[in-house]
């Protein structure tokens, strides 16, 4: 009998003693016996799967010809944690680790002004976190109502701390607060309206507010990214982006399931590899420099450019032959850094130092790092 023949016969005959499948509804039993080949194959809740099985066969060859295996029971048990489980145990670790890493600085950030924002930045990240563990353990059938309007005011405190950061000067930085609580109002008024007034409703954004999420979005990576901390300023940004991708103009949609929780943990990550290179110190070729790099990495691009500029002021008026830049002290002639101020304006600079940075930190930060203390000040992001 050609090989084709041969081919065909042998599909009739497996199909006539095969034992068919369990009805439709038997979700439980349903199994395909394959007579000839002494095993037995169970494919569970499978019974929706209708299509025939197509046999495929060596050319040339019959299944009397294939040698029957040895049927083999294997038991075994996985068990598997529920997805919302998954995400109650990430929010508590990106909690746990954020919680650590800024009381690790509380000591250090009380020094300067920017203990406010570092108060702004464990509010958003408990706020945060306690509303995304809340999200994965309730049902989403119950949460879908309340669970939208709370995670934008959650996300919107995170734009606190920056802002925080632009008033940390005295003796306004007190009073800065309420500028502070009143943005954090603005950008969560959307979740209030939709929580008291259009319940039921999905929660939008307009293109005004949307537009003023970008603005705020790429405030910290305009103030930070030009200091050592700038990976953590990109994570902040991306973080953000990520959780209110759905409300930006050029977007409206969500980029990645879980986005918010993602967001939470990008920030977390943010504050770990800032509170990273906060403990190695930064080299300098002076302790002016040393002062001026702390303090320039601390408070951001917005106060060390007006820093820069009165210090600059103060070396023209004076005829001093140096210069701040952003990397420090350089020589007006060649731009080297100097190793050593020279004596005689050393007091004057010392004075001017003080004078301006008196607002933003204590004499004990100053006096540290003149002396050749290591950095130990961790900006507040977040």
């Amino acid at each position: 009998m050609p090989a084709a023949g041969r081919l065909a016969t042998a599909d009739v005959a497996f199909w006539q003693h095969s034992s068919p499948p369990a009805a439709a509804g038997d979700a439980s039993n349903t199994r395909i016996a394959l007579s000839d080949c002494g095993r037995e194959l169970n494919l569970g809740g499978w019974s929706r799967l209708r299509r025939p099985v197509v046999p495929i066969v060596a050319a040339g060859r019959t299944f009397a010809e294939i040698r029957p295996v040895p049927s083999t029971t294997i038991t075994g048990g996985v068990a598997v944690v529920p997805p919302g489980w998954l995400g109650a145990i990430s929010g508590t670790l990106a909690l746990a680790i954020g919680v650590l890493v800024l009381l690790s600085r509380r000591r250090a950030i009380s020094q300067t002004t920017l203990l406010a924002a570092w108060w702004w930045t464990l509010a958003a990240l408990v706020l945060w976190s306690l509303v995304e563990i809340a999200a994965a353990v309730v049902s989403p059938v119950e949460n879908k109502a309340w669970l939208e309007p709370l995670r934008l005011a959650a996300v919107a405190l995170s734009f606190c701390p920056v802002v925080a950061l632009i008033g940390a000067k005295r003796p306004q930085h007190s009073a800065w607060n309420f500028v502070v609580l009143s943005l954090w109002g603005i950008v969560a008024l959307p979740a209030a309206e939709a929580s008291f007034l259009n319940r039921g409703q999905r929660l939008e954004m307009g293109d005004a507010r949307g537009w003023f999420l970008w603005i705020l979005i790429l405030l910290t990576p305009i103030n930070l990214v030009p200091t050592r901390y700038w990976p953590s300023a990109l994570l902040v940004a991306a973080g953000q982006l990520v959780a209110l991708s759905p409300y930006l103009p050029l977007i409206r949609r969500v980029l990645v399931s879980s986005a918010e929780l993602l967001g939470l943990v990008l920030c977390v990550a943010a504050l770990a590899i800032a509170w990273a290179f906060s403990r190695h110190e930064r080299r300098a070729a002076n302790a002016y420099d040393r002062l001026w790099l702390d303090f320039r990495d601390s408070f951001g691009l917005f106060w060390g450019l007006r820093v820069q500029e009165r210090v600059n002021a103060a070396a023209r008026q004076s005829g001093w032959d140096f210069e701040l830049t952003w990397s420090g002290f350089r020589q007006r002639n060649n731009s080297v850094p100097p190793t050593a101020i020279d004596p005689t304006i050393a007091p004057t600079l010392r004075t001017t130092f003080k004078g301006l940075l008196r607002r933003f930190v204590s004499p004990h930060w100053i006096a540290a790092r003149l002396s050749g203390s290591p950095s130990t000040d961790l900006p507040p992001v977040g």
